[in-house]
């Protein structure tokens, strides 16, 4: 009898001692999830939805880089366009220019590409236009002012003179046959002049240095010292002139030498141009001491006047040199050589302040 009661007796009390111990692993795994009691209440079913999101939610942004790349701004394309009729075309076109807008979180330096410019070319039918782009603007500088034919060494504008007075010249005009050195009162009256004669024609250069004796009946009053050259055929080839202080007495009071540059320059035509039809375009520089245009002539070898015209001076700064153009008319029945001359008139105290010339062949 005790053999039969204690085998089911011993099979209870091993069952219980195992659920016994399992309880305790149980709980023992429990107590060492840190998670375990988070769990253990669960969420109301009408809540699940609401927190799969915020869940959701909360991985994308532990998913998401700590810095985000400069977002770039495009800015907006300019079109060159040619309309023709209804149609229109597109010239030219500048790409878009990207611009760095970087984000609070990232400061990197963005480097942007140069501009380039694409010509389209126009659909056919239509006119194609080139367009030009300057790379930079540059600056013309006028041509130097050459040397007078005719100088006027040591004496300056409105020098102080006292008789006699001393006059010192270059004259590169080669083909003067005669020249005059002449001395105008205020009024005109000529006061002291001399001539040179030449036998050898064309020369190259020629000094002259001469003293001229002259009496005026005022303490002083303006006078005009003027240098005139004259061809073979009695033609006036050139002129310079200098306005001077003339003194009955004192001390001759000297200004720096003013003289010395060309004061109206042929540009075009040139030396020995075969003109025709009729017209002769001139053009060129000048500095004129009025506001009086330029006198243009072409004067033939007998010294009959076969055209002429007047020419005003466009000065962009006041007492600078300034450009003059005009045409000419003319009329010739044959082929034959003639002198182009351009002068300022003198006013009151001589006939002609500035003059210069060039040879030319006009043909009807």
């Amino acid at each position: 009898m005790n053999k039969s009661a204690t085998g089911p007796t011993r099979i209870s009390v091993i069952a219980g001692s195992l659920a016994v111990m399992l309880v305790a692993g149980l709980l023992l795994a429990a107590c060492s999830n840190p998670l375990a009691s988070e769990l253990s209440t669960p969420l109301p079913p009408e809540y699940l939805p609401t927190a799969a999101a915020l869940t959701l939610a909360a991985l994308e942004v532990n998913r998401a880089t700590p810095t985000q790349p400069a977002k770039m701004a495009v800015s907006p394309t300019i079109e060159l366009t040619k309309v023709v009729g209804e149609s229109t075309t597109v010239l030219a076109t500048t790409p878009a220019l990207p611009t760095a807008t970087p984000s609070p979180e990232s400061s990197p330096t963005t480097y942007l590409p140069t501009p380039t410019l694409t010509l389209t070319p126009a659909p056919e039918g239509l006119a194609s236009v080139a367009v030009t782009v300057p790379l930079g603007a540059t600056n013309t500088p006028a041509p130097p002012i050459p040397d007078a034919r005719i100088q006027i060494y040591r004496l300056g504008e409105l020098s102080k003179v006292v008789s006699a007075l001393d006059v010192s010249l270059r004259l590169t005009c080669g083909y003067a046959k005669v020249v005059r050195i002449e001395l105008y009162g205020e009024d005109g009256r000529l006061l002291a002049r001399d001539v040179r004669t030449y036998n050898k024609v064309p020369w190259e250069a020629a000094r002259i240095g001469m003293s001229l004796d002259f009496e005026i009946s005022a303490a002083a009053e303006l006078g005009r010292l003027v240098i005139s050259a004259e061809d073979p055929f009695g033609r006036l080839i050139e002129v310079n002139s200098m306005n001077l202080i003339l003194l009955s007495q004192g001390i001759t009071e000297l200004n720096p030498a003013s003289g010395l540059q060309q004061r109206i320059i042929i540009q075009d035509p040139v030396e020995k141009t075969l003109i025709q039809g009729g017209k002769l375009i001139i053009s060129g520089r000048a500095r004129p001491e009025t506001t009086q245009p330029l006198r243009v002539m072409l004067v033939g070898e007998d010294g009959r006047i076969l055209g002429q015209r007047l020419a005003g001076v466009t000065t962009v700064v006041p007492g600078d040199y300034g450009t003059f153009l005009a045409e000419v008319p003319y009329s010739v029945s044959e082929v034959m050589p003639a002198l182009l001359t351009v002068f300022e008139e003198g006013g009151t105290m001589s006939e002609i302040s500035f003059l210069t010339s060039l040879n030319v062949v006009l043909a009807p």
